[in-house]
């Protein structure tokens, strides 16, 4: 059981990163186990103890293991209300001190209000300190990077969907059904599902292998020697009308070129091709 109690460690070790977000989680949650004041913060505080039970706990913990298929034992993090529980703390421990210093300001002297001021200051002060310094501001150090256009997706893929819509304007033949490298066949269906797919998703993730489509994609992925006579017999049986190939990998426009493919349109980045 030790070695399961310290892979849940190492989860939550991963999930909650480096941040001081679960340490003022801990701290609020026994704060409101020992207040116990409202309905609805017992509520929340209970909830949380039973998740906290589970999640930690060897026996459930590899339970729950055995259901899960890969290391994401991390996802029942997701399960503690860790922003509802901050937020009912400052909810119920403001007022407190706000009253305590208020009690405090009442009495005579003036050493005791000056000292009550400068406590309340430094309460407030530590825990605005934690949430500033608990952490890196989201905006630096490259974790988020800024969309070029509002479908947030490559202006390349978006360029080469485009011109697979107006060649098949232009000149409209069987169904517009494309055949793509892996890492832009999610973004076709995101910005025009009208665009058919010869494979998708489950294909390239090798989870559904059977049929010509799973034989067209290990084709067009054979990195040693790409057999394009077999390519070309999968396009066709698949009723594939457009190929698109990145220019960085091993499929030659040229070698499909001469086994009666067009070359629509370049980017620079991928390169479409149509049976004709």
């Amino acid at each position: 059981m030790s070695a399961v109690f310290s892979e849940i460690i190492e989860n939550q070790t991963g999930y909650f990163g480096e941040g001081w977000q679960y340490p003022l989680f801990a701290i609020a949650l026994t704060g409101l186990l020992l207040l116990w004041r409202r309905r609805d913060a017992a509520a929340v505080a209970l909830y949380t103890v039973i998740m906290l039970f589970i999640i930690y706990c060897p026996v459930t913990a590899k339970i729950l293991m055995g259901f899960m298929e890969g290391d994401v034992y991390w996802r029942m993090f997701w399960l503690l209300p860790i922003i509802p529980v901050l937020a009912i703390a400052m909810v119920e421990f403001v007022p407190l001190v706000v009253s305590a210093a208020v009690r405090i300001f009442s009495a005579d002297g003036k050493k005791k209000k000056a000292l009550s001021f400068v406590a309340v200051i430094l309460v407030f002060a530590i825990y605005a300190g934690l949430l500033c310094g608990g952490g890196r501001f989201v905006y630096r150090d490259g974790n988020v990077t800024w969309a070029k256009n509002p479908e947030k997706l490559p202006d390349e893929v978006i360029d080469i969907i485009e011109a697979v819509n107006a060649d098949y304007e232009s000149a409209p033949m069987g169904e517009k059904r494309v055949a793509a490298v892996g890492t832009i066949v999610p973004f076709i269906r995101q910005y025009d599902a009208t665009v058919l797919l010869t494979y998708g998703r489950s294909t390239i993730q090798k989870e559904d292998k059977s049929g010509k489509k799973g034989e067209l994609y290990e084709a067009l992925t054979n990195d040693t020697s790409p057999d394009y006579d077999r390519i070309d017999r999968l396009l066709q049986k698949t009723e594939t009308t457009y190929l698109i190939i990145a220019n960085n990998m091993h499929v030659r426009a040229s070698e499909m070129n001469a086994r009666g493919y067009e070359t629509v349109y370049d980017n620079g980045a991928y390169t479409l091709l149509k049976r004709v």
